[in-house]
């Protein structure tokens, strides 16, 4: 009897020791965490997709225990909105396989709950390769379940109130049609359900909710529900919701639009200057774009979404080729390339790919612009090579083959990471 009582205190302490040691193996994990949004933001695909590699071919971890892991990430600085996440999500459970953890680790919710992107392809590649390790870790993860969205094929039903709340908590899942469909078919046999998820939703609901329910709402033509659900999202931090709300104050009267786009700064700015562009809501007028462009451009604040940089400079090419007199092409066309690089030295990798064929386009046109550095050879294939990179690899190899540049050491790693991304974006 006490032999049996020794070998089950043995054993008991083996277990604690496994369950408290794959606690402490996790810390890379939890570091990986704290680090995620600035390596997103940085659009660094090498150290995310190294980690992710080495991740995926880790097996046979045991359990982990859920009082012991959500404290220890507390301590270490997770983002808060990522934990509250994580904890609605597993917290029942008590214990957490270390893939299912570590799937969960990849998923960027909290980049998703504040980002004005409105679709995972509009996200850059170092987003998408943590959607892709999170959806390889676990068939039932939120990554996996993302890039089912992306295929419009998210495979179930909705089948309680419950679970469409918790669908509501997934990133861009209402670009999904499969999902809207769902919706309306649950929604045919629940008739309020709408509304009573709207009750919830404002009281206590998440910013990701909100906006996504909004969205709903918007699809439906229940502008006023609508907006109701914007704001709420936009109180929480959500900038995608502001521009949501903007977008139909703007269709219901275009003064009151502006005036609410000027109140978000320089990315309402910019959606103005879209406005006279485009002709949306408003008749086109060029004159006008060009002033809120430049207007957009010269506030600081604009280096923190170089899509406007890479916008502007795409209109001012637009306009330096209306331009009779070459004078005046010539110094727009310039400034503008210098305007895509910007836009590619904060990450955005179109904004170089753009400067490369924009430098291509114009030396064809004006023979005499060569002896600028940005009509040079080597001033586009520098170009190209920083677009790939920055994970354009399929339009940037084009661009380099164009130019007959090869792959160096870095170059060849990122290319096949970024060739890797893109099929999972289609296969998973």
């Amino acid at each position: 009897m006490t032999i049996l009582k020794s070998l089950k205190t043995f054993f008991l302490y083996i277990t604690l020791f496994l369950i408290s040691g794959c606690v402490f193996a996790t810390d890379e994990l939890i570091d990986f965490k704290v680090n995620q949004s600035t390596l997103i933001s940085q659009n660094n695909i090498k150290t995310i997709s190294d980690f992710g590699e080495k991740i995926t071919e880790t097996v046979g971890q045991p359990q982990i225990r859920l009082d012991a892991l959500i404290p220890r990430m507390e301590t270490k600085g997770v983002s808060r909105d990522w934990l509250n996440w994580f904890v609605r999500t597993y917290g029942n459970s008590g214990f957490i396989g270390y893939r299912i953890f570590a799937a969960a680790i990849f998923y960027p919710y909290e980049v998703l709950a504040t980002t004005h992107k409105q679709h995972l392809l509009q996200m850059n590649y170092a987003f998408k390769a943590c959607v892709m390790y999170s959806a390889d870790l676990s068939n039932y993860s939120p990554g996996r379940m993302m890039l089912k969205g992306l295929r419009a094929d998210i495979g179930f039903d909705i089948s309680s109130d419950g679970e469409f709340l918790s669908l509501l908590d997934t990133g861009f899942i209402v670009t999904s049609s499969s999902f809207l469909e769902k919706v309306k078919a649950y929604k045919t046999s629940h008739p309020d359900i709408l509304d009573r998820l709207k009750g919830e939703v404002l009281s206590k609901g998440t910013a990701i909710q909100a906006l996504n329910l909004g969205s709903i709402f918007k699809s439906l033509d229940r502008d006023d529900d609508a907006l109701t659900c914007f704001d709420e999202a936009r109180k929480k931090g959500s900038l995608r919701a502001s521009i949501e709300m903007g977008n139909i104050i703007l269709k219901r009267n275009f003064d009151e639009g502006v005036g609410f786009f000027r109140s978000l700064g320089v990315y309402g700015i910019w959606k103005i200057a879209q406005c006279y562009r485009y002709g949306i809501n408003t008749e086109r007028r060029f004159d006008a774009a060009n002033h809120f462009y430049l207007e957009a451009i010269a506030i600081a604040d604009a280096r923190n979404y170089p899509e406007i940089l890479y916008d502007a400079a795409d209109f001012a090419v637009y306009y330096a080729y209306s331009q009779p007199d070459p004078v005046i092409s010539k110094a727009v066309i310039n400034g503008a390339i210098r305007r895509f690089v910007e836009a590619g030295e904060l990450h955005l990798g179109l904004g170089y790919l753009r400067a490369a064929e924009v430098s291509l386009d114009v030396v064809t046109l004006f023979p005499d612009m060569v002896t600028n550095p940005h009509f040079s050879v080597d001033f586009r294939k520098e170009a190209a090579k920083r677009a790939l990179l920055e994970g354009h690899a399929a339009k940037a190899t084009s661009m380099l083959d164009k130019l007959h540049l090869g792959d160096d050491a870095d170059m060849m790693i990122i290319r096949a990471y970024v060739e890797q991304i893109d099929r999972s974006l289609v296969l998973k």
